[in-house]
């Protein structure tokens, strides 16, 4: 059977992670082409874009591309109903007691207060960390020893995740290894060093190691 095509790339997704962070990227030039053709153009589509930008939603000029608000079949107050980049981060910090944010970040911190306050979370059995860290479960202190333990077969299955992850990036499915490769839920399979490596690269506050939880089957 051939595996799943899938690659561990750290570069890549810290890319992605400063991507998904911002604005979109994309080729204005062709949207004002593509816009055109729709009968935005001109004086007209300025306006639009700059009564959008001062808005509630603060769209920026790609974020105006990048939902097609041009459409002519959208009415003003439905694309005044979008939501760009500066007005999220606004939302955020008017809706979130900054006092949280530290456990939000921090998926070792954020267990230490779910437990502490009775609720359930997932079991972790591992951490894979440069530098110290307090707690009860076992700490791979670099390479070698993260190697050792995804040699292991006590290590699976397990969903492997930083410790500081966002957007599901490096979110890992492990379901077992052999003959120097690691299964993945999904199908495929990759290197042992490779993976170490991606991990140790692209964890740079570390990585956990929890058991591996499964819907209901009613759900």
């Amino acid at each position: 059977m051939t595996d799943i095509s899938f690659s561990l790339d750290a570069a890549r997704d810290r890319q992605r992670m400063l991507d998904l962070d911002a604005p979109p990227r994309l080729d204005v030039a062709s949207h004002i082409r593509a816009a055109a053709r729709q009968g935005s153009a001109g004086v007209a589509l300025g306006r639009d874009i700059w009564r959008l930008g001062r808005g509630a939603g603060k769209l920026t000029i790609a974020e105006y591309f990048y939902y097609r608000l041009y459409d002519p079949a959208l009415s003003f107050a439905e694309k005044s109903r979008f939501i760009g980049k500066r007005a999220q981060g606004a939302m955020h910090q008017a809706c979130n007691d900054a006092a949280w944010f530290a456990v939000a970040h921090d998926k070792l911190l954020f267990d230490a207060v779910m437990r502490g306050n009775g609720l359930a979370v997932p079991e972790i059995r591992a951490i894979f960390s440069a530098t110290p860290r307090t707690g009860r479960v076992e700490r791979l202190a670099g390479g070698p020893a993260l190697a050792r333990y995804l040699a292991e077969s006590r290590a699976y299955p397990c969903f492997a995740k930083p410790v500081d992850g966002m957007f599901s990036l490096g979110g890992l499915d492990l379901v077992g290894q052999a003959n120097g490769r690691v299964r993945l839920g999904n199908g495929a399979s990759v290197d042992l060093p490779d993976l170490v490596r991606y991990m140790a690269q692209f964890g740079g506050a570390g990585y956990l190691f929890q058991e591996r939880l499964a819907p209901d089957p009613a759900l």
